[in-house]
């Protein structure tokens, strides 16, 4: 295998909302990256989807996985392959991540969380259910942070369910000039 046209790479072993489909086009989209990249993915769950950001991510790269990980908050009942004992917590996080020494992880809200890198990805995927949502505070605070030309992945682009999700996301497209989805992901460049 050459080392410039290897695999996609995902582990649907690790809890998570993601399925297949929307892990390989993350694991994808992030390969696009230039070397050495600061990617921010700011709703970091069990790490499904930061395994495979790490995973893909151009060499010299550094994930910084953003998430409350309230320690209370039982994953029964959400998503995709959620183990129903687990605690939304760091340390669970940590225990699937922890072989990545590219990943960073920093507990607190991604509205107020201190960050002073610029940014080449940025993946806004907290979610706090079905109309729940308000991305546009995390939008005004990490927009500033963007390099020329990074690159904006959201989750949840399901038009027909998922109405807050999709308005954030046509709001980020027209204040960029470019909007894509496919598979309930979605991407614009900056």
């Amino acid at each position: 295998m050459s080392l410039l046209k290897r695999s996609i790479q995902i582990n649907s072993d690790i809890p998570g909302y993601k399925n297949e489909e929307q892990l390989y086009l993350l694991g994808n989209l992030v390969r696009r990256l230039p070397l050495g990249s600061t990617i921010v993915e700011l709703g970091a769950c069990a790490g499904r989807g930061t395994w495979t950001i790490a995973q893909n991510a151009p060499w010299f790269s550094t994930v910084y996985a953003i998430d409350w990980w309230y320690g209370e908050r039982v994953f029964a009942g959400y998503g995709y392959a959620l183990d129903p004992s687990a605690r939304d917590s760091k340390e669970y996080f940590l225990g699937f991540v922890r072989d990545h020494g590219n990943i960073q992880a920093i507990q607190g809200d991604a509205k107020d969380v201190p960050f002073d890198h610029r940014v080449d990805c940025l993946i806004i995927d907290a979610d706090w259910g079905h109309n729940k949502n308000n991305h546009y505070p995390i939008w005004e605070k990490w927009r500033p942070r963007l390099n020329n030309k990074a690159l904006v992945i959201g989750a949840n682009y399901y038009p027909d369910k998922r109405h807050d999700e999709v308005k954030f996301a046509d709001h980020v497209g027209k204040d960029v000039g470019n909007l894509e989805h496919q598979h309930g992901i979605w991407w614009c460049r900056y």
